[in-house]
């Protein structure tokens, strides 16, 4: 997937059988012993017995793949007599590629959080349940209007599930069967907010404390330079959004905002006039730092080749660690 936003997971369909209280509000041990591809194993100290714990929806231990990777993952609820949630305890999480080998001893530390009263820790004390968690790596071959086709996914049932920016999350449980491809699973994704409510806005800044940006005219020609609409539409394109090009400070949908304002006009002639009136008629040399991703570089990228055209040469950095660069 090109969009580094959206991720899609999946896991397998229902919790691991084992159930077993714990003492309320305290930090215990908890040690699993796994033989991975035959059958998983768990195993707590104080004298618990040992539960073979199973990964698929009808119960039966299910081989693991060679070469593929999985998540073991542990935590706690607790829950008072109505079914209410009361506790919740902190998660240990192993990822692993499977190799056909035992993985041995895991240990983890749990430590159960309490939300209820004193009185419900005493009487109603946690119950833990053992997930395994799928992250195998398959492979989607579509990626338009929420439909997407997956193949390599492991026989049996399981959560497919997709996350992305600014959209709830959808799921979807399918059913493997061996040969099978899975297509046309539409996650019906759909915004939280329209995209004129969310409130941002994108800009450029100069800095006004040396030449040549001290230089109002400067400013302006660069404004002129650069075609916002056609670099929104590409955009747009690019990652699949609905931005809007900025007529000012204040987005649309927020408090303030001032339909009447009109941005500047692409106008290479005009500001080329105007950079020869803040005597700079060849151009100059400038840097533009950006935070480091996909989409800042994008437009970063399309500043630079629009700058270029009225002489003004861009060397743009990425940088990776932004909050340390503006402090």
């Amino acid at each position: 997937i090109n969009d580094p936003n959206f991720n899609l997971v999946w896991s397998p369909v229902g919790p691991g059988p084992y159930e077993g209280s714990i003492d309320s509000g305290k930090t215990e041990l908890w040690v699993y012993d796994i033989t991975l591809g035959e059958e998983v194993w768990f195993i707590q100290f104080d004298d618990m017995t040992t539960s073979n714990i199973t990964y698929n929806q009808d119960g039966q231990a299910t081989p693991l793949v060679n070469g593929h990777r999985y998540q073991w993952n542990f935590w706690c609820h607790g829950y008072d007599v109505y079914g209410r949630e009361i506790a919740i305890s902190t998660s240990e999480t192993w990822e692993f590629t499977y190799t056909g080998e035992s993985m041995g001893v895991i240990k983890g530390i749990v430590t159960l959080v309490i939300y209820g009263s004193p009185d419900e820790q005493r009487v109603f004390p946690g119950a833990a349940r053992i997930y395994i968690l799928g992250t195998e790596q398959f492979t989607i071959s579509s990626f338009s209007d929420g439909t997407y086709a997956l193949i390599n996914i492991p026989v049996g049932y399981h959560n497919i599930t997709a996350f992305k920016h600014g959209f709830f999350s959808a799921s979807q449980t399918v059913n493997v069967v061996e040969g099978q491809a899975i297509t046309d699973i539409n996650f019906d994704l759909f915004s939280k907010e329209p995209a004129d409510q969310l409130g941002g806005i994108y800009y450029l800044g100069f800095n006004l404390d040396s030449p040549p940006f001290d230089n109002l005219k400067v400013r302006q020609a660069l404004n002129y330079a650069i075609d916002k609409q056609t670099l929104v539409n590409e955009f747009n394109a690019e990652f699949v959004l609905d931005r809007e090009v900025a007529q000012g400070p204040i987005p649309p949908g927020m408090m303030s905002y001032n339909s009447s304002l009109v941005g500047y006009a692409y106008d290479i002639n005009q500001a080329e006039v105007l950079l020869s009136q803040a005597e700079y008629p060849n151009g100059f040399s400038t840097d533009l730092y950006f935070n480091e991703n996909v989409a800042h570089r994008f437009i970063a990228e399309k500043i630079k080749i629009y700058l270029a055209q009225i002489g003004v040469d861009v060397e743009i950095h990425g940088i990776e660690d932004w909050d340390s660069y503006v402090a």
